[in-house]
């Protein structure tokens, strides 16, 4: 078979060899190396033997505080958006392709999108090609970390060792690792005569031998952009004296974690918490915390301490799940702990 290789409608701007097929361009060199139109686009031969374009790609990277209607690329002929992963994110001019942002960008919710884009001749037969424009959205340091939640009275034993963790506080922070957005310091703000607070752990340790008391330490968590975001948070500390008869309940640990790969069915069990009162009275348990759906997706027997999922969980919805449960004194309700 013999094929012949021609351009339509070229109007002397493209020639082309007729048996072997590369061509040549009398316009001159596109003045930016991301247009993409039918005069630099490459030729191909498809299995109806037409010549049609390849379709390039395109990437472009915009900050996520781009104001709308800031212009990023320049192309040519006419043009439209076939298809965008976000609908009316942007607009393009038809007659120039100069494609604007309409709504503003947020990187936490939206970290790229692409516009498929064509572009066609206005002859009689008109010519068209497609490329693709990737857009990646940079992230600025705009969140603040955020804590989990703490509990209302931390319970410390007048009997603990210097080197022991009484608690451990987490900040998250929902901006990238880029630039240290997310990466968080801790500080207490203003020092604790008896606690420490490790700057990169966030867990914290006697500073010195404990005495009876009850203070409040104001905790401070610091992002590590140039210019940083923090934001601080209270948590009650009691040093108390553990005897016999002391009727307030203690976990067996004050903070519990639980790692789980894949999906978790509803009815699964997490974990099992467990608290004692000195004195031997009962105790019973609940979850509190916020109420949002985050503590809806589990429940607790209130008589043992067993977590259960309550409904179908998975990384897909959410990562971390983070609450409190609480233990009370049956005997007296005004004695509980809370763990988390």
């Amino acid at each position: 078979m013999v094929v012949t290789y021609w351009i339509k409608n070229s109007h002397g701007h493209f020639e082309i060899d007729s048996q072997t097929g590369p061509f040549d361009s009398h316009l001159p060199p596109p003045p930016h190396t991301e247009k993409h139109d039918l005069r630099n686009g490459n030729l191909r031969q498809n299995q109806e033997q037409h010549q049609t374009l390849e379709k390039p790609l395109v990437k472009v990277s915009i900050p996520e505080t781009t104001h709308p209607n800031l212009r990023n690329l320049d192309t040519e002929l006419r043009y439209r958006i076939v298809r965008s992963t976000q609908r009316e994110a942007f607009r393009i001019d038809g007659t120039n392709g100069r494609i604007t942002l309409v709504t503003p960008l947020d990187y936490e919710k939206t970290k790229y999108l692409e516009l498929l884009i064509e572009a066609r001749d206005e002859s009689k037969e008109p010519q068209f090609a497609t490329t693709v424009v990737q857009v990646s959205v940079n992230d600025l340091n705009d969140n603040a970390p955020e804590f989990l939640a703490l509990p209302h009275l931390l319970r410390v034993p007048l009997s603990t060792s210097l080197s022991e963790v009484v608690y451990t506080v987490k900040a998250i922070d929902a901006d990238s690792p880029a630039g240290g957005n997310n990466l968080i310091s801790y500080e207490l703000q203003p020092p604790s005569s008896q606690f420490s607070i490790n700057k990169k752990t966030g867990q914290i340790t006697p500073s010195q031998p404990l005495s009876p008391s009850t203070e409040t330490l104001r905790i401070k968590a610091t992002d590590g952009a140039n210019i940083p975001l923090s934001s601080t948070v209270d948590l009650l500390v009691e040093i108390f004296k553990d005897t016999i008869d002391d009727p307030t309940p203690v976990f067996t640990s004050v903070q519990y974690s639980v790692n789980a790969d894949g999906i978790l069915e509803a009815g699964t069990t997490v974990l099992d918490v467990r608290a004692t009162v000195p004195n031997g009275s009962p105790v019973f348990y609940n979850i509190t915390g916020p109420e949002d759906t985050l503590i809806r997706g589990f429940n607790i027997d209130r008589e043992t301490g067993r977590i259960t999922t309550t409904t179908r969980l998975s990384a897909d919805q959410e990562t971390l799940y983070h609450f409190l449960v609480a233990a009370s004194n049956r005997n007296d309700l005004s004695k509980g702990v809370e763990a988390g």
